[in-house]
């Protein structure tokens, strides 16, 4: 990282969370506009191999108690509350089936 980019993003990282949010949103957008559409292309053949799979009962999900459960049982091993770490999703198995 160049010393003027670090400059800018040690400033940007000072700013209350939605200054943060309305200045990345544009810098985001940016980005996007210029890429050659492969990524959403690849979206676009995701979300119809998980509609297919959901459609055909091939992939049933995880009910949304159950999930609900687990995060209630993760939030009251983990500290602090507020924020669940992500380690503990794994470790607990909420990402998985």
């Amino acid at each position: 990282m160049t010393a003027p980019l670090e400059t800018i993003s040690d400033q940007a990282l000072g700013l209350p969370p939605t200054e943060r949010l309305h200045l990345a949103r544009p810098l985001i957008e940016s980005v996007e506009r210029h890429e050659d559409g492969s990524l959403e292309a690849a979206w676009e053949v995701e979300i119809a191999e998980r509609l297919e799979r959901v459609q055909t009962v091939a992939d049933p999900g995880v009910p949304a108690a159950d999930v609900f459960r687990k995060l209630r049982e993760i939030a009251r091993d983990d500290e602090p509350v507020s924020g669940v770490r992500a380690r503990s999703f794994r470790e607990a198995g909420a990402c998985n089936r």
